[in-house]
């Protein structure tokens, strides 16, 4: 798999005709190129075609490549990404791809994040078939403990349920 980037395809990803667009994300998505995913997140951040986004966040979901995995957990710490933070999340359990190592982004998301990006991180974490280390439980079984007493209604029951979930994680 190239790593590269080919620069007229980053620029026919800002065209104003749309089917340009679409023409370009299908042909990044055939590639299986992940070194396009940051361009393509950018887009899908700022667009305001719905066929676009639809196009993007299915794409998302059918990331196979485990070199898309520190890119995605990347944008879901990065604020200029907040807008689709939902769908960068759900991505991560409708793509099968291995996030067991970053269960503490998700965890934090689940105390932090308003409903839907809450219920998304708990899906991630529920989906979970990787190893999670026992140092690893612990240490967030702990921060969740910590955050309950101050969670609201919502995310107290999810968290509550994360104290279930976690222990029967593989290790």
């Amino acid at each position: 798999m190239t790593k590269k980037t080919n620069k007229d395809l980053i620029a026919q990803l800002q065209a104003s005709d749309t089917s340009i667009v679409l023409a370009t994300i299908k042909k990044i998505s055939e590639s299986g190129n992940s070194a396009y995913l940051t361009a393509l997140l950018d887009l899908l951040s700022k667009t305001s075609s719905e066929e676009v986004r639809k196009r993007l966040i299915l794409l998302l979901a059918e990331l196979k490549h485990t070199d898309a995995i520190p890119v995605i957990i990347d944008a879901i710490q990065d604020e200029k990404y907040k807008s689709i933070l939902k769908e960068l999340v759900s991505s991560c359990w409708e793509n099968g791809l291995d996030f067991s190592n970053h269960i503490s982004v998700f965890v934090d998301l689940v105390i932090n994040e308003e409903f839907e990006v809450a219920f998304e991180a708990l899906t991630v974490i529920e989906n979970l078939e990787g190893k999670v280390s026992p140092t690893s439980k612990e240490c967030e079984l702990a921060k969740i403990k910590l955050a309950i007493p101050t969670a609201d209604e919502v995310n107290a029951s999810f968290l509550n349920s994360l104290l279930e979930i976690i222990p029967q994680l593989p290790q």
